[in-house]
């Protein structure tokens, strides 16, 4: 705000018949104790005052417009950004269910294989005897051609 020029530090109030018509007082100036520093202020010098106020109003307007534009772009941009963030929550989820379905076939799978390990070991098992006794057999018959010839 401008300084208005101050008077020297008077004591009392200014005598009103000693003001002019087209002069204002200016009450900004005076003390809690009663004493005074009322300064004249001329008319034009009031007009200047407030068409800088009503500019400054104006500017004021333009900048809390322009605050209103930016805050609603902010709440549009938060919108988005919790819709983007929601899809990215439901995707998650189902990859949770993907990986929980897979790890319950895998399991599965290695439960069949243990199975089909331990049949096929069994299976060995009785082929391995099964040789033997082949092997048994075809080496008798061959000791026993061997003894009769």
């Amino acid at each position: 705000m401008r300084d208005l020029g101050r008077a020297p530090h008077a004591t009392s109030l200014p005598d009103p018949g000693a003001l002019r018509d087209d002069q204002l007082v200016d009450m900004r100036h005076i003390g809690a104790a009663g004493s005074s520093r009322i300064t004249p202020v001329p008319n034009d010098d009031l007009e200047l005052r407030l068409t800088t106020l009503e500019h400054e109003v104006t500017r004021l307007r333009e900048e809390t417009a322009a605050a209103r534009a930016l805050a609603a772009l902010a709440d549009r941009d938060v919108a988005e950004f919790r819709t983007e963030l929601r899809g990215h929550h439901h995707v998650l989820e189902a990859l949770r269910e993907t990986q929980l379905e897979q790890g319950q076939k895998i399991t599965e799978q290695g439960q069949k294989l243990d199975e089909q390990g331990r049949d096929m070991r069994e299976g060995f098992a009785t082929l391995a005897t099964g040789m033997a006794q082949i092997t048994a057999l075809l080496t008798r018959i061959a000791g026993s051609e061997r003894d009769g010839s």
